[in-house]
């Protein structure tokens, strides 16, 4: 068995993959200087309930929209509103479905979406990492990115650019304290933390709460 396999069987194998339909979540806090930053409480909400169905990259944020493959309550090519100085202005709630829409629908798409990448393994003491290349068709947070399993291959990092928020935006993403739900785990707290290179700050830019409430598997 490869690594990726691993984690694959830790996520409830392909047979689960092949069922699954819609994950239901709710966000219970969402905080950091990156949300304050852009917004958080002011030009956008916290977003509550979200139906995500990660095979089809659509996030339904109740009360905000729809994410759906990189458009945004139907409106194409979302991704350009970002071009340029445009990506360091403050966030409508149309910019934060975006930006919360294909994370959350990258997140939970992972390990299985990692079989359809370009990737390298690399085994360590505490697991293996895995360094995947996204094409542009994917909307993510940055082309190249890499994840950090445990020996058992669950996930506890994630690390990435945010490129919509600017070339800087470099981050160290850690997952923990899982619920599994239908035999899907699902991370209910997430940390990003500042990353200089391979170095990871003490500095948290973003941190979040989930609950998760329902996992749809089909017949």
């Amino acid at each position: 068995m490869t690594p990726l396999d691993k984690a694959i069987a830790r996520y409830g194998g392909d047979s689960l993959w092949r069922r699954l339909d819609c994950v239901t979540l709710r966000m219970l806090a969402l905080g950091g200087p990156l949300p304050a930053m852009k917004g958080l409480g002011r030009t956008f909400p916290t977003p509550g309930l979200v139906r995500v169905y990660p095979k089809q990259f659509r996030a339904e944020f109740e009360g905000l929209g729809t994410f759906s493959a990189g458009r945004v309550d139907g409106q194409d090519a979302y991704r350009r509103t970002f071009e340029g100085f445009r990506k360091y202005r403050r966030w409508s709630s149309a910019d934060a479905v975006y930006f919360f829409g294909y994370a959350i629908t990258t997140y939970l798409s992972i390990p299985f979406l990692l079989r359809e990448l370009s990737t390298t393994t690399v085994e360590t003491r505490e697991g293996f990492e895995i360094s995947a290349l996204f094409p542009e068709q994917i909307h993510t947070h940055s082309p190249r990115q890499k994840f950090y399993f445990d020996r058992d291959g669950l996930l506890l990092r994630h690390d990435y650019r945010a490129d919509v928020v600017g070339a800087w935006a470099t981050g160290a993403h850690f997952t923990s304290e899982y619920k599994t739900v239908n035999g899907l785990p699902i991370a209910t707290r997430r940390k990003v933390y500042a990353r200089l290179g391979g170095a990871v700050t003490p500095m948290p830019v973003l941190t979040a709460q989930l609950e998760p409430l329902d996992v749809s598997l089909t017949a």
